[in-house]
Order: C-alpha cells, then structure tokens, then sequence
C-alpha cells in the first residue's frame, strides 16, 4: 500500500475501529492481570509498574469509546452544535488522566525500590512473564495498525496518527506503540538484575516504564489539543461545498467560505455568496434552501450550514451605494453626501 506524502489531506474514511479497540482493551487486562500475579508472587516493582501501565491504557480505550457513545446524542440547548467534540475530550482525558497517572505510580515504585534495595524473589519468573506481555502488547499493536490501514487508505500512517478525524484508532496505536515498549524496557531490568544480582535494576524498570508512560502523556497531548482545536474541513471538502454552491444558476459568485470540524462527522459550513439582484424574497429563501440541499449531499458531514448574501469587495467598492436603499436612510445623517453621492432633497411640503 502507498502512502501519501505528509502534506496531503486525510481523505480516508471516518472508522471508528470499536472491534479492534476492544480487543485491544482485553488484550491489556490479560497482560495487568499476568503481571500483577508475577507481581504478588514475586515482588517485583516493574511487574507491579507494566500491570498499572496496561490498566491505565485500558481504562483510556474505555474513555474513548465511551466518548463514541456519547457523541450520538442530539443537539440540545446546552450543545446547539452536536456533541462531536466530546469523543476528543475524551482523548485528552486519556492523555493526561491515564497516561499521567500511571507514569507517577510506576516512577513512584521504581524510586521505592532503589531506595529501600530489597530483592524480588524468583526473577526469573518475572522477567519470562514480562517477555510474554511484551509479546501479547506486539500482537495487539499489529491487530491495531492492521485496521488503521484498512482505514486510512493510502494516506501516510503518522498523517492518519496526527490528524485523523475518530480518535478511537489514532490514540489507541499510539497508545500500543508505547505499551510493547514500556514491557520490554521492564523485561530488560529485570533480566539485569537476574545477571547482576543488583536489585536496583527493578527499580530501575518500574522507573523505565513510567518514563515510557510520560512520553506517551505527552504524545497523546499533542494529539488531543489538534482534535479539540478547531480545525477547518479537508481541501475535498471544501472544494465539494464550493461547487455545490456555484453550480447554482442564481449564484454569481462565492465570496467567501469557510467550513469548521465540530466533530468527526460533524462540519459547520458558513459561506457569504453574491446573488443576482433580481431575485424577490422568497425566491432568495428558496436558493438558499436549494444550495443547503446541494452541500448537504454533496458533504453529508455539513450538519450545520449557514449562508449569507454579499458583494465581493471589489465591486462594493466600485459602487457601494444601492438606489433602492435610498429612503432606509436619514437625511439628516452628516455621512449622507459621503454614502450616496448626493445632496438630501428636503419636502418643505411634508407637512402641507
């Protein structure tokens, strides 16, 4: 499959990848609860470390998809909008909640352990049991990218990473990458201290894991503050949008368009465009409801649309007065020769 250079627009589909995230999550509570019983029988603090780095990742996939849920809900008072942006602050709780958390409790360990120097009993065990968590973490990785790339097409992977509109698969591989990691770094010291016999390699590991688990804080950070910010719709989009509103007989030109994500299917379209000046009321009403039907089958994602008649500045500038608008404006106005070109005609008769 060939990827996309970096500066492409996403284009790929919208999936939220719900299967695949669930695996993932069952996937991380097999490995916490393996390490956790490596953990009770031997006492070793990056066992303990790897089994709070798998259920804070599990928990933070739960977030997501709870996210996914509850983005379903209809536009109230509160959220005129849509509740598009609910799955992304889900991401950032993820992020910061989780992730973060899980860093302090396994470095905290870590630190435990090299201060006090007690030795786990039967390493050995731990670190075999570790390797396996490595292992399943790899296997959970590939099931994750395998779906991102029935997904993302043949747009680049780190592009789909960084600015791919459903959260649920983006977080969730970055959230794999580091898990695989966090294990191996934990394995490592503890295979150290097996050939040392030097305890302070498993605080050593906890530590090493909650540094994976910082970094991976941070990662999902910068993921979640592009999700929550708002971004403009794709150049497809937009270009769809543009046509949808020119193809209209009655439109002479679009003045200007901008298109807003409020969620991942969700886009808010405002667009000023210049209608022919023949056109009564409600003939003007009856385009206007013809081109929002036009962009909404064009761009089913445009949920919210507003449209708004206007001149281009150039022609404004060449005449910027309208005949018709003469009797809407107070002769008595100082600017009235500056905006009309002329000089008031007073009745003396008026009141005759």
């Amino acid at each position: 499959m060939t990827d996309v250079a970096d500066g492409a627009e996403v284009t790929a589909p919208p999936g939220h990848g719900t299967g695949v995230v669930i695996v993932a999550v069952v996937l991380d509570l097999a490995v916490g609860a393996a390490a956790g019983v490596a953990w009770s029988v031997t006492d070793a603090r990056s066992c303990l470390a790897v089994a709070v780095a798998a259920a804070a990742l599990a928990v933070g996939r739960l977030a997501i998809l709870l996210g996914g849920r509850r983005v379903r809900r209809t536009p109230d008072d509160d959220h005129p909008f849509h509740h598009g942006r609910e799955r992304y602050f889900w991401a950032f709780v993820l992020a910061v909640a989780a992730a973060g958390a899980a860093a302090a409790v396994a470095i905290g360990l870590g630190a435990a352990r090299i201060d006090d120097g007690t030795a786990p009993t039967e390493p050995e065990i731990a670190a075999a049991v570790l390797a396996g968590a490595a292992v399943v973490q790899v296997v959970a990785l590939l099931v994750l990218r395998a779906a991102a790339d029935r997904v993302r097409g043949e747009v680049a992977l780190r592009r789909f990473v960084r600015r791919g509109r459903s959260p649920e698969l983006p977080v969730a591989l970055v959230g794999a990458a580091a898990a695989p990691i966090a294990s191996i770094v934990a394995a490592g010291s503890v295979g150290a201290l097996v050939a040392t016999d030097d305890p302070t390699w498993d605080g050593v590991g906890a530590v090493g894991v909650g540094a994976v688990l910082l970094i991976l804080a941070f990662a999902l950070v910068a993921e979640a503050k592009t999700l929550l910010l708002a971004e403009s719709g794709s150049t497809k989009d937009l270009e769809a949008v543009h046509a949808a509103i020119a193809i209209e007989p009655t439109v002479i030109r679009v003045v200007q368009l901008r298109a807003v994500r409020l969620g991942p299917e969700d886009l808010l379209v405002g667009a000023r465009v210049e209608l022919v000046a023949e056109l009564e009321p409600g003939e003007a009403a009856t385009v206007v409801d013809r081109i929002e039907r036009s962009i909404r089958s064009a761009v089913p994602a445009a949920t919210e649309i507003f449209l708004a008649h206007d001149v281009d500045r150039p022609r404004r500038d060449e005449d910027p007065f309208v005949v018709d608008h003469v009797g809407h404006i107070d002769p008595d106005d100082p600017d009235y020769a500056t905006i009309t070109g002329s000089v008031p005609v007073v009745d003396d008769d008026i009141w005759s």
